[in-house]
């Protein structure tokens, strides 16, 4: 599916969006085909050299992370559909809707969950546990383990780790 630009422009949005976020250096300039009209470049000091500065943000709960998860799966999977496809918005939309709706995140889950690292696995239990009741269309279980999935994504981006975030992402959108 593409040819590897969707990944790459992907995970230089990651690393700027990142890199602001946590405050680190200088905000980039955002890559070539990402530039806005008008856009004006937010550039900020370095950090200080203390242990503040240095310390990892704090984890947010399993549902917030869980919450960013669901917005970096659907950004992935909606860049992935609209670079192979020439297909009209609506048959877009629709299968979008398919690949992110809650029993085919977990089945993806289910079929990747003995790759993850003993870390990742605790995380998507955190993900699973914290899981309220899911919407009707899909079962309790399905819905605890998208949460799961969602968390661990979101996870991976809040912590910076980029390089994995996308190997996982590029390991899910496989089995389609």
């Amino acid at each position: 599916m593409g040819d590897g630009r969707d990944g790459r422009r992907l995970s230089r949005w990651l690393a700027v969006v990142t890199a602001r976020l946590s405050g680190g250096g200088h905000a980039r300039e955002p890559a070539a085909g990402w530039d806005m009209p008008g856009a004006v470049s937010a550039r900020r000091e370095p950090p200080s050299d203390t242990a503040a500065a240095r310390a990892p943000r704090p984890l947010p709960p399993p549902l917030h992370l869980a919450y960013l998860g669901d917005a970096v799966w659907e950004l992935h999977v909606r860049t992935r559909l609209i670079q192979a496809s020439g297909e009209k918005l609506s048959d877009i939309h629709r299968r979008a809707v398919d690949q992110v709706r809650a029993t085919a995140q977990a089945g993806r889950l289910r079929r990747i969950e003995a790759e993850l690292t003993e870390e990742e696995r605790e995380i998507v239990r955190r993900g699973r546990n914290a899981s309220p009741q899911g919407p009707r269309s899909a079962g309790a279980s399905e819905y605890r383990w998208s949460t799961g999935l969602e968390c661990l994504l979101g996870y991976l981006y809040w912590s910076g780790q980029v390089e994995r975030l996308e190997e996982l992402l590029e390991r899910l959108s496989g089995q389609e």
